[in-house]
């Protein structure tokens, strides 16, 4: 899912970063940093020196502060070593943890605030489906199901909304694997068989 929506997630994100580029990590960045295999495959390098890290929780993880942390510290360790200090220092870390239900929300306040650092949290089941569809944040729509800030629609009636924003999309390859996410959201999250004609 992160990998066909960064962009997307940026747009809702982060909506002041102008992004010029997108890449994946270095390949020894993981293998040199085990602790970081995780961080790695759900981050991008923004812009050469900016860092998008999208970290999914389908569960409450106590440790997520001190994981987000660790991050911040190997990344700068890692670009250090590599292009020297000053480059280093000069790395911009934008770091997003995205709770898929009430179940697992263990904050109160829109950001989580350990010692000096916040990472910003983002609750699904706050986001308006229609403001997704109305920006075309096309890499979002698997997701809609899980949303609903006033809490009116039904789950049901929330996959309709996703499937045919979906099949609005000009990719028949992105469609399936949409849908087969949404699908598997959708049962694992609200325990919603779906069944396909």
């Amino acid at each position: 899912l992160f990998a066909i929506s960064v962009r997307d997630w940026l747009k809702y994100d982060i909506p002041e970063l102008k992004v010029k580029s997108i890449a994946d990590f270095p390949d020894d960045f993981s293998s040199s940093i085990k602790e970081s295999q995780q961080f790695a495959s759900f981050s991008k390098v923004i812009n050469k020196y900016s860092v998008y890290h999208w970290e999914p929780l389908g569960h409450v993880d106590y440790d997520l502060p001190l994981r987000m942390t660790r991050h911040m510290s190997d990344l700068s360790w890692y670009y250090a070593r590599q292009t020297g200090p000053d480059v280093g220092k000069e790395i911009c870390l934008y770091q997003t943890a995205v709770l898929f239900s009430p179940r697992f929300d263990y904050t109160k306040s829109p950001y989580y605030i350990w010692d000096d650092f916040i990472y910003k949290i983002v609750k699904l089941w706050e986001i308006d489906p229609q403001k997704i569809i109305d920006a075309k944040l096309v890499g979002l729509y698997p997701l809609i199901p899980l949303m609903d800030n006033k809490q009116s629609a039904s789950t049901p009636d929330l996959v309709h909304l996703s499937v045919d924003a979906i099949v609005t999309v000009n990719n028949e390859r992105w469609q399936k694997k949409m849908l087969k996410i949404m699908s598997f959201m959708t049962e694992n999250v609200k325990n919603l068989k779906i069944i396909w004609d």
